[in-house]
């Protein structure tokens, strides 16, 4: 499905939030934000079982799961905001992404409505040893691609490319089935910013109900606001999102340290401490299966 009947509207304070939090994460702000202090130790490059609260003192720890995979992922489909579920590889990557949170003791859970990320969130939970419930949130569904849903990757990137200006040529690929094996899609990607390729999303889309950057941007801080005050007591929360999300909030959150070339893979975990309302991330990525 390519657009919702409705959007649940963000609270007073969760606006508010949005706006006093995220203040420092917007672009180009007029005074340099914070950092918080660095953690005595790296975090690990996996989660260690046993552990029930990762948080230093003080400190709230953020889990932001990707989904498991659907066919859509298989068939290198665009799915942005369609109704896709776990297929049979998803379902056992949500159930090791559940056995690695499983000792961990969550004070809240935030999760996209969207069936894949609301049956990866189902799995953890079922598992955890500390049981809570989840809270749906528009604000954490993937990017809107639109009329875009459903086709291939590889035509709906020759088509932005092309349409933006910039030079494709499909006999660079050294895969047909992935864009990113033609060098020419590579050097699009490097020059063009998310902001430009959003708007430039929303006005190729053929059905006009693709994000532009204008709603895309405040969709993300509205939804780094919400992390934000699940998060504002010390503890653990977590998120369970899309990888497209969960890339825009690491880079919202942490813009020094986020790193772009670092994959998030199906089921995968990232670290974000917040303290004193600062982000700071940790990991990136970190697979489960």
């Amino acid at each position: 499905m390519a657009g919702i009947s409705r959007r649940r509207a963000l609270t007073a304070a969760v606006a508010g939030a949005a706006i006093a939090i995220l203040a420092g994460c917007a672009p180009a702000p007029a005074t340099p934000a914070p950092q918080a202090p660095s953690p005595a130790e790296p975090f690990p490059s996996e989660i260690p079982a046993g552990v029930s609260n990762f948080a230093p003192e003080g400190t709230s720890v953020i889990f932001l799961v990707r989904h498991g995979r659907t066919d859509a992922n298989d068939q290198n489909l665009v799915q942005g905001w369609s109704d896709t579920p776990l297929n049979a590889q998803g379902q056992a990557q949500a159930a090791a992404a559940a056995e690695a949170l499983k000792d961990i003791q969550f004070s809240s859970v935030l999760t996209s409505d969207l069936p894949r990320a609301r049956q990866t969130t189902g799995a953890i939970l079922a598992a955890n040893a500390y049981p809570i419930e989840a809270t749906d949130a528009v604000e954490l569904r993937e990017q809107n691609y639109g009329g875009f849903d459903g086709y291939r990757d590889v035509d709906f990137f020759a088509a932005l490319i092309q349409a933006m200006g910039y030079p494709f040529d499909p006999e660079k690929s050294t895969d047909p089935t992935d864009i990113w094996s033609n060098p020419d899609a590579v050097a699009w990607y490097n020059a063009t910013t998310l902001e430009e390729r959003t708007d430039a999303i929303a006005l190729a889309d053929p059905q006009g109900e693709a994000e532009n950057w204008a709603l895309y941007s405040v969709r993300m801080q509205a939804a780094a606001a919400l992390i934000s005050l699940a998060a504002a007591e010390p503890g653990n929360s977590l998120v369970v999102s899309h990888g497209g999300t969960i890339a825009s909030l690491l880079e919202l959150m942490d813009p020094a340290r986020y790193d772009p070339s670092v994959e998030l893979p199906n089921g995968s975990v990232s670290v974000v401490y917040v303290t004193d309302g600062v982000f700071e991330i940790q990991a990136i990525g970190i697979p489960t299966s």
